[in-house]
């Protein structure tokens, strides 16, 4: 077809000063949301790109295979005591229901669907099973305002308080109330949080606690069982934690003190007794387990190490009786191993293949602590849940996975980096492809903010497999893989090295004869979105076809926007500050988009909700690359409404985010989604 034409995108040249790095940025007015002429443009920009869908890509096609293959994680219910609180499909409704069995009999704590359509963000049960918070926002906007619900009562309490994003609470031991971190704005405004304390029954606390330090966007209380001390967790970076401050609430004069010094990372650990058990990465960087005296904790040398730093990287702790379980990862699998309190190795827990373990649902029932369930899954199974039994060592599955892709081949490979590093990406594809010859491939990527992008079960995925394409995941430095020095070699100033990763497999799998260029594809999202956009931009001869999703692409004007900014200080630099201003010039992509060039064909996919990665990025790159290119290959863009972070989705519109991306890369790279089997559900 003749790709319709792209609404024209004035350039409208501003000189531009951060820092001392000065240039001419010809699209600040496609920074207004507001605008009536930018409203206009982006309608525009979403007509062209229905147009192009519609014609030219089988998203209907490709939607109807990735939901053949979508298998929904099972429900991890939450257990205290009697009571289990669990989601909850609510038949054709668009969000599952809150729900809580109470020795048998349910009740639906809430229903965000009959909340006026908002989503719900977060929930949290306490020790006992008597409260159970929750958030809800609208649009996917993901600013929570804060709700309680008294569980014996079967009520929740009249009060609402707003600007709860992120909130994750300390339970007072009583259950009379909270310690908790919100804003005083929404985060659009404000993202700076403070520290509060709610007692229930009581109206909204207004006014934040006093502390001699200010609390990052990234950071939540935690307190002791005994109520006697109360933490601060910040995070330094998005996925790197640590107990910065502590002090004793039970003594009227205590004081706020550090609990480290800046230099040490700990995971998230607890508190037993008197001492504080974590994971710590200071001098470690795959992470080692120490006993830390409360009370002389910034002293280093009253640490106890439990468990030393191995070739596996600690990704969490947690206590279950008298045990302590690790989950760690070697070669970006997980393996769980179980411990005395003094770091004797008891027992491994056989899983049941190759695969990943859900970290986050490491759960021990506080009531009952005989046992942890986890979910577990593979990058060719989905999850399921599991548990095991501490004082057996018998593990038990739950459910079975919902889907399993069945004749297929994983393969590692290591691609060598710009630097020689040697890269991992792990490849599927069907047993019987002949790999004689080039197929069509798809990478996944993402490399940032020292999260672990695990190889696991992916709808999507399993659709370019079964199509008979190649699905690729790489594992790029910046990500937490495989360690805080594989993180550290793709942040701040070295930040290139993850887009010279990304290359170095493309690369590779150009050059073992794997794909062609004409043949390949590259999605990444959030962080993996500016991943994306910079390989779109310096290298589009590598790729058939990209798709940023919610992106971030302009490094220096991100101080316009409090969270952005903070993220990309956290990880990428401070525009405010030179010398980072400089770097980040130097790999931002809009900054180095170049007019005569043949930019590869692209999908710039992004919700107009989203306060994270604001879609004026994506305005701005879509409409600089069209103005630029002079490649025949289409440049669209996508900015889906009532859709924030990759949240805030409905039934009626999660389809179609999933959908369009892949049916557009699937189009370029030459690939058809595979019809149902015969006899197939549809």
């Amino acid at each position: 077809m003749t790709l319709p034409a792209a609404p024209a995108t004035p350039r409208r040249p501003v000189r531009v000063d951060v820092s001392g790095v000065v240039f001419t940025d010809p699209y600040t007015w496609l920074e207004e949301d507001r605008d009536p002429e930018v409203v206009q443009w982006q309608k525009a920009q979403n007509s062209v790109t229905d147009t192009f869908l519609a014609e030219s890509c089988d998203v209907e096609g490709v939607g109807a295979a990735i939901v053949r293959h979508i298998a929904p994680p099972p429900t991890v219910p939450v257990r205290r005591g009697d009571r289990t609180y669990f989601l909850r499909p609510d038949g054709d409704a668009s969000r599952p229901v809150l729900v809580v069995n109470d020795s048998g009999d349910e009740h639906v704590v809430v229903d965000p669907n009959l909340a006026g359509g908002r989503t719900l963000d977060w929930w949290h049960v306490s020790p006992t099973g008597r409260w159970v918070l929750y958030g809800l926002s609208v649009g996917g906007d993901e600013q929570s305002v804060l709700h309680a619900h008294d569980v014996d009562a079967r009520q929740t309490l009249p009060v609402n308080i707003p600007f709860c994003s992120a909130l994750a609470p300390a339970w007072t031991p009583d259950e009379s109330g909270i310690w908790f971190n919100k804003g005083l704005q929404r985060d659009q405004e404000d993202s700076q949080k403070y520290l509060f304390h709610w007692r229930f029954g009581d109206h909204a606390p207004i006014d934040p606690e006093p502390t001699p330090f200010d609390l990052p966007i990234h950071a939540v209380p935690i307190m002791s069982p005994d109520g006697r001390w109360l933490g601060v967790l910040t995070y330094p970076a998005v996925h790197t934690f640590r107990l910065a401050w502590i002090r004793d609430v039970k003594d009227p004069s205590g004081q706020w003190r550090r609990f480290v010094e800046d230099g040490d990372e700990l995971c998230l650990g607890f508190f037993h007794g008197d001492r504080y058990i974590a994971v710590s990465k200071d001098e470690a960087p795959r992470g080692r387990v120490v006993s830390i005296p409360v009370a002389t904790s910034a002293d280093v040398s009253t640490w106890k190490e439990l468990v030393p730093q191995t070739e596996a990287v600690l990704e969490s702790i947690v206590p279950v009786g008298d045990r302590i379980v690790l989950n760690a990862l070697s070669e970006a699998r997980s393996r769980l191993t179980v411990h005395t309190f003094d770091g004797e190795l008891v027992d491994e827990v056989k899983l049941p293949e190759t695969g990943v373990v859900s970290a986050l649902a490491l759960d021990p029932d506080p009531i009952d602590p005989t046992g942890i369930r986890f979910l577990f899954g593979s990058v060719t199974t989905s999850d399921a849940l599991f548990r095991y039994a501490i004082a057996t060592a018998e593990l038990e599955a739950l459910t079975t996975p919902m889907a399993k892709l069945e004749g297929v081949t994983t393969r590692r490979i290591l691609a060598p980096s710009r630097d020689g590093t040697l890269i991992p990406a792990l490849l599927v594809h069907l047993d019987d492809l002949d790999l004689d010859t080039p197929h069509p491939a798809i990478i996944r990527a993402y490399g940032g903010f020292n999260h672990r992008f695990l190889p696991s079960y992916d709808p999507a995925g399993a659709m370019i497999v079964e199509a008979g394409g190649i699905y690729v995941h790489a594992n790029l430095r910046g990500g937490g893989e495989f360690g805080s020095d594989w993180w550290r070699a793709g942040r701040m100033a070295r930040k290139q090295n993850t887009f010279d990763d990304l290359f170095g497999v493309a690369e590779y799998l150009i050059r073992e004869g794997v794909t062609t260029a004409d043949q390949l594809g590259m999605i990444g999202g959030s962080n993996g979105g500016l991943t994306a956009s910079a390989a779109a931009v310096q290298r589009p001869d590598l790729f058939r076809a990209i798709v940023p999703s919610i992106p971030i692409v302009d490094l220096l004007r991100v101080t316009r926007d409090p969270f952005p900014y903070s993220a990309v200080a956290l990880d990428y630099g401070d525009p405010n500050v030179p010398h980072m201003a400089a770097w980040l010039y130097d790999y931002s992509p809009i900054h180095h988009i170049e007019d005569g060039n043949e930019y590869t064909a692209m999908l710039v996919h992004c919700g107009n909700d989203d306060y994270r990665c604001p879609p004026w990025h994506s305005r701005k790159l879509a409409g600089a690359l069209q103005n630029a290119t002079v490649s025949s290959r289409p440049i669209l863009l996508r900015v889906m409404d009532d859709i924030g972070h990759g949240t805030g989705k409905t039934a009626a519109n999660a389809l179609a985010w999933a959908a369009e991306p892949y049916a557009f890369l699937m189009n370029a790279v030459g690939l058809t989604a595979a019809p149902a089997p015969a006899g197939a559900a549809t």
